[in-house]
């Protein structure tokens, strides 16, 4: 019997990842990008899991978690927290609503798998290595997907800047070309792109902010 598990983020790029990730799984995804649309969505179709940022804009995973811990309906929906992985965690805020575990982005895809099959109680199934060749084209279709945004850095070496709009070009050529059984291994492909992104970004953040604290 198929399962539905709310995305609450406000990625498009984390949503995107996540459901590439849980391709093959037998679970129905809704995605949220506010914590109010998530209670919304929540209060109208109560899912069997939860995946809440802890930063989100309009209601942040702490208080998704802290609304479905206050309905009785809540109390057998497990909520896991999304944090980045420069954000200090509110443990005590965290335990007192009730969250069963933590991700922190940029996670790999074999443990959001894991966690999620845990979670709901699935069968974790066996997972088949794509081939060379296989791998290959993927590696071809990212970098095709992704063009023009491609930023040489050795002669023999170039990075993939991935835009949402690459890797919503890469989701559809791989799962056009692809089978179910390899998605997860170029999804590891993407993350580790998007972690690169994401620290960079978080440093800038940081440094902006080290600089207003000066002045």
């Amino acid at each position: 019997m198929r399962q539905t598990l709310l995305i609450a983020d406000d990625s498009p790029t984390i949503q995107r990842v996540i459901k590439l990730a849980l391709a093959d799984e037998n679970v129905d995804i809704v995605a949220a990008g506010t914590g109010r649309h998530a209670i919304k969505e929540i209060e109208s179709n109560w899912p069997a899991l939860v995946l809440a940022d802890t930063r989100m804009p309009d209601g942040t995973g702490y208080e998704v978690a802290e609304f479905i811990a206050s309905k009785s309906v809540g109390k057998s929906i497990p909520v896991v927290l999304m944090s980045g992985a420069f954000e200090t965690l509110d443990e005590q805020r965290a335990k007192a609503a009730g969250c069963v575990a933590v991700l922190v982005k940029p996670f790999e895809p074999e443990k959001l798998v894991r966690t999620v099959q845990e979670l709901l109680g699935t069968k974790r199934e066996a997972l088949t290595t794509s081939s060379n060749q296989t791998k290959t084209n993927v590696a071809e279709e990212i970098h095709h997907a992704a063009s023009p945004d491609v930023t040489s850095t050795t002669p023999d070496r170039q990075e993939v800047a991935l835009t949402d709009e690459a890797i919503d070009r890469v989701a559809s050529r791989v799962l056009e070309k692809m089978s179910d059984r390899v998605i997860r291994e170029t999804v590891g492909e993407i993350v580790a792109r998007v972690a690169e992104r994401m620290v960079h970004e978080e440093l800038d953040r940081l440094k902006d902010k080290l600089r207003s604290d000066d002045d």
